[in-house]
């Protein structure tokens, strides 16, 4: 049996982003999240949404993802940012990094109602912080184990995340190696 595509959450964060803003201006600072808007939605699917989550933050969801594809399209995403030097006018530029936290919805395919949209949204922040402490320029994907959900549920998730990555209830995946990850700990 094939599996069915999910939607994959993907929380991107520009690193260090309120020094353009302190430094350069706020000027500079919007036609940086214009151009991160425009190198995003090229990379992203028609079918994809990109949306501004907060001050330098972006929400991707991509729909019809296998969910083990999430660290592929995560890396694009980091790479994408890192790729080129940002204009910030007058003829200067700045080079940026981001840190990603992403989840697939539903989070258990085998109980698609345990957790909603906005639940697993907030694993993908908790993956965010993550990838932050890890040394940023890094994404964090987190996934259930088999007996996750039957464990713990939505609450118990976000209140006692590292301890449920640390006892195995939660796994993460990165670019990074286990020993970066394990810093936050």
């Amino acid at each position: 049996m094939e599996t069915p595509p999910d939607l994959v959450f993907f929380l991107l964060d520009l690193d260090h982003f309120k020094r353009i803003n302190d430094r350069e201006g706020h000027a500079a600072g919007d036609r940086v999240l214009k151009a991160i808007s425009q190198r995003l939605s090229a990379l992203l699917r028609e079918s994809d949404y990109l949306v501004r989550w907060g001050g330098e933050e972006f929400l991707v969801v991509a729909r019809d993802t296998l969910r083990v594809k999430a660290g592929e399209l995560a890396e694009r995403l980091r790479k994408e940012i890192a790729s080129a030097p940002f204009d910030i006018g007058d003829g200067r530029s700045i080079d940026l990094t981001c840190s990603i936290g992403a989840v697939a919805f539903p989070f258990d395919p085998r109980l698609p109602e345990a957790m909603s949209w906005m639940e697993c949204l907030e694993l993908a922040d908790q993956a965010l912080y993550v990838a932050k402490n890890a040394g940023r320029d890094t994404w964090v994907y987190v996934e259930a184990t088999d007996n996750a959900l039957s464990k713990a549920g939505p609450q118990r998730m976000r209140a006692d995340f590292q301890l449920m990555c640390i006892e195995g209830t939660l796994r993460l995946y990165s670019n990074r190696s286990n020993d970066t990850l394990t810093r936050w700990q």
